[in-house]
């Protein structure tokens, strides 16, 4: 086999003589033959890491300084807010409609 993008660095799919002729009929009627830019969303994703790690540091911060007691009220009011709406959703689930949807597994 040649060696491929290790001796041709440009070289696109369609192009590649090691592959498989219908893949690469498919790939070229898909659009998919030639060389893609980065998409960028490694580093998207490593930026998003960082965001959330900056954000958890910054709530065991916030954890840390309620030390008045207006402040755990404050926290206690929005538990339970939090559970009240948790079963609001979990009420408006269960008041759904089913559907009528019938699921079967056959063996052939």
């Amino acid at each position: 086999y040649p060696p491929g993008r290790l001796e041709v660095p440009n070289l696109k799919l369609r192009d590649d003589q090691r592959g498989d002729p219908q893949m690469r009929k498919a790939v070229i009627k898909w659009g998919l033959e030639g060389r893609k830019e980065p998409t960028g969303l490694a580093l998207e994703h490593k930026a998003n890491v960082k965001r959330r790690e900056d954000l958890l540091r910054q709530i065991g911060e916030v954890k840390k300084g309620l030390e008045r007691p207006e402040d755990e009220k404050l926290v206690q009011e929005c538990e339970a807010v939090e559970r009240s709406l948790n079963k609001m959703g979990d009420a408006l689930v269960a008041g759904a409609p089913e559907r009528d949807v019938v699921c079967s597994t056959e063996v052939i």
